[in-house]
C-alpha cells in the first residue's frame, strides 16, 4: 500500500500548494481520512499479529512514538528556525499567517497560561487538533471555545509552527486507544463505528454543524474512519485464509488505486467521498495482499510520512524564490520535487535506523512473533 500513501500524501501536499499538470487527486480532506483508514487496518495488523508478548500496550505506544515524534521535532525546529528568520529578512510580505508572526503580533494580549498552552502543543502534538476549536480573547489573553475558528482573529491554529500536524493529534489518540479496540469482538467495533457515524449526522443536521472542524477535525466522529480501517483488517483476516485468487487481488487493487488518482475527474462531492471511503475497506486487504512483500513498495511508503511533515516548511522557504521569478503556479512541482528530497534524507537517517530500534525492542520481548512485514500507519 505503500504507493496508495505517498498519492495520498502528496495529495495533502497539492492542496496546499498548486495542481501539477492540473491534477489535485483525492485533495486533502479525502486524503487524510483515508490515512485514518489505513491507519486503523495497520494498527490492527502490529496489534494483533506482532505486539504480543509481556507489556504489549507499553511497547506499542513506545515504539509508535519513535516513529512519530524524532522526525516530527526535526520538522519543528527546522520551521521555528524559518519562521524567525522569515520574520525579520522578508517580513510580513509572504508569510503573515506563519507560525512567529502571530506569536509576534499577540504577545502583548496573550496570558503566559496561552502561550505556555500553545509551546506545548507545539512539541507534544497532542491537543493541536483543539485548537481548531479556539478563538483567544485578546481582553483576557486566554481561548474561549468557539464552533467556528474561522471567524476568530488571530486563527488559533496559525500558531502552531507543522500546522498540518493537527492530524497527527488524531492519530495518537487512536494509538492509545487501540490496544483497546482493534481485538474486540466484531460486533463492539461496528457498534462504536456505528456511534460515530450517528454523532456525526447528528452535528451535521441536528446542530448544523457541518463545516470545518466539525467535519473533519473532531475526534469522535473521525473515530469512524479508524474504525472502519479494523474492519478492513478483519476482511483481510478472512482473505488471508482463503487465499483468493491473484488476479482478483490485482484487479481490485488497481481498481481502487485508478480512483485514486482519478478521483477529481469523478467528483468531490459528500457522495463521492463516502462511496471513496467505503470502497477503501474492502480494498485496503487485497491491496495489502498484493504489495506486503514487495520492497519497492515499501520503500515508496516510508517517503509518505517525511512527505507529509516536512512539505509546508519547504513550501514556505520555496514562496519567496517562486514569488521573484513569478512561478508560484508551479509550487506544486517544485514543492514535491524538494519535499521528496528532504523526505528521503529523513528515512535513511532517522526513521529506518529508529525503525531497527524499534523491531529490537520488539524481539527482545518476543523473540517469535508471527511474519509481519514491516510496514506503519503514521498519518502522512
Amino acid at each position: 500500500m505503500g504507493f496508495l500513501r505517498l498519492i495520498l500524501a502528496a495529495s495533502v501536499l497539492i492542496s496546499h500548494a498548486s495542481p501539477i499538470f492540473g491534477l489535485t487527486f483525492t485533495g486533502s480532506r479525502v486524503s487524510v481520512q483515508t490515512f485514518f483508514i489505513l491507519s486503523g487496518f495497520y494498527m490492527s495488523l502490529v496489534l494483533t499479529r506482532k505486539y504480543t508478548g509481556p507489556g504489549r500496550v507499553g511497547l506499542f505506544l513506545t515504539n509508535r512514538f519513535m516513529r512519530i515524534f524524532p522526525a516530527y521535532w526535526i520538522i519543528l525546529l527546522l520551521a521555528a528556525g524559518w519562521s524567525v528568520f522569515s520574520h525579520f529578512h522578508y517580513g510580513p510580505v509572504y508569510f503573515r499567517q506563519q507560525a512567529f508572526f502571530p506569536y509576534a503580533d499577540n504577545q502583548a494580549a496573550m496570558n503566559p497560561l496561552a502561550v505556555l498552552s500553545l509551546l506545548v502543543a507545539n512539541l507534544t502534538i497532542f491537543g493541536q487538533d483543539i485548537l481548531m476549536f479556539l478563538g483567544l480573547d485578546k481582553v483576557s489573553g486566554l481561548f474561549f471555545l468557539t464552533g467556528d475558528f474561522r471567524e476568530t482573529q488571530p486563527q488559533v491554529w496559525s500558531f502552531l509552527f507543522v500546522p498540518q500536524s493537527w492530524t497527527l493529534a488524531l492519530e495518537l489518540m487512536f494509538y492509545v486507544l487501540a490496544p483497546f479496540l482493534v481485538r474486540r469482538r466484531l460486533w463492539v467495533v461496528l457498534g462504536l463505528l456505528f456511534a460515530s457515524l450517528s454523532l456525526r449526522l447528528f452535528l451535521y443536521y441536528g446542530l448544523s454543524l457541518s463545516h470545518d472542524p466539525w467535519d473533519r477535525r473532531f475526534f469522535p466522529t473521525e473515530l469512524a474512519f479508524f474504525l472502519m480501517g479494523v474492519v478492513a483488517f478483519r476482511i483481510y483476516e478472512f482473505l488471508d485464509r482463503n487465499n483468493p485468487p491473484r488476479a482478483v487481488t490485482l484487479a481490485v487493487s488497481l481498481a481502487f488505486l485508478a480512483w485514486t488518482l482519478g478521483f477529481q475527474a469523478l467528483g468531490l462531492g459528500p457522495v463521492a467521498r463516502w462511496a471513496y471511503y467505503a470502497a477503501a475497506v474492502p480494498a485496503a486487504p487485497f491491496l495489502f495482499l498484493l504489495t506486503a512483500k514487495s520492497r519497492a513498495d515499501r520503500w515508496i511508503g516510508e517517503l509518505s510520512y517525511p512527505l507529509y511533515i516536512c512539505h509546508i516548511l519547504v513550501l514556505w522557504m520555496l514562496i519567496p524564490v517562486l514569488s521573484r521569478h513569478g512561478a508560484l503556479a508551479r509550487a506544486g512541482l517544485a514543492t514535491l520535487a524538494v519535499s521528496l528530497a528532504v523526505s528521503a534524507g529523513l528515512v535513511f537517517l532517522v526513521i529506518l535506523p529508529l525503525d531497527r530500534l524499534r523491531q529490537r525492542r520488539v524481539e527482545a520481548v518476543a523473540p517469535v512473533v508471527s511474519a509481519v512485514p514491516a510496514v506503519d500507519g503514521a498519518a502522512a
